[in-house]
């Protein structure tokens, strides 16, 4: 009897010092994203480590959505949002203030070194007139539908589609790897790689 309770020790004693040098999947963080472009570049430097949650669905417009109970739940149990910031979705900011608490919140937009392009409805980053174009801004606009609905003609002034830029959207992925890794240094470089192979 006494052989068998020792046997029991060592093997409780055995699987806690497992548990204790595996990392935990509760060290990765928590990410929660506004618009689908935004949340493929965080799935892309995440990769196999976690997947974000998505507040505005494919095919609905970011500029007023109205969060489901669940949207706003993956919100606040975030413990870092990425989002492209309050040109694109104005409202988040406010509820990003509200849910998050003490949760990291990086607006995209406001990172170093982006490009800002005038407003366009073509799908080359020149300023142009569209009307020599025929249809080709119809295509565009009609893209655009599939990542954050039909929201025609509101924008004035600088696009806030700022990740079709690919030099843009190389810079976002270095903010997202950075701000991960600052994060969860223990995946630092899982993070780091994977932006740099999205690149």
């Amino acid at each position: 009897m006494l052989l068998i309770k020792k046997t029991i020790f060592l093997c409780v004693l055995g699987a806690c010092w497992v548990l204790s040098i595996t990392p935990a999947s509760a060290d990765v963080p928590q990410v929660a994203t506004d618009i689908p472009p935004v949340h493929s570049l965080v799935s892309q430097v995440m990769g196999d480590l976690g997947t974000p949650k998505l507040i505005v669905p494919p095919g609905t417009s970011p500029h007023g959505y109205a969060m489901r109970p669940s949207e706003a739940r993956a919100l606040q149990n975030a413990d870092v949002t990425f989002w492209m910031g309050p040109d694109l979705t104005p409202w988040l900011g406010r509820a990003i203030k509200s849910l998050t608490g003490n949760a990291i919140n990086v607006a995209l937009s406001n990172s170093e070194g982006l490009v800002r392009h005038p407003f366009r409805t073509g799908a080359t980053f020149d300023s142009h007139d569209h009307h020599d174009h025929g249809d080709h801004g119809d295509e565009h606009k009609e893209a655009h539908k599939d990542d954050h609905g039909d929201h025609g003609d509101e924008h004035e002034g600088l696009d806030p589609h700022l990740w079709l830029d690919p030099d843009n959207a190389r810079i976002l992925l270095g903010v997202i790897s950075s701000t991960l890794a600052g994060l969860d240094p223990t995946h630092a470089d899982t993070y780091r790689a994977n932006a740099a192979q999205a690149k």
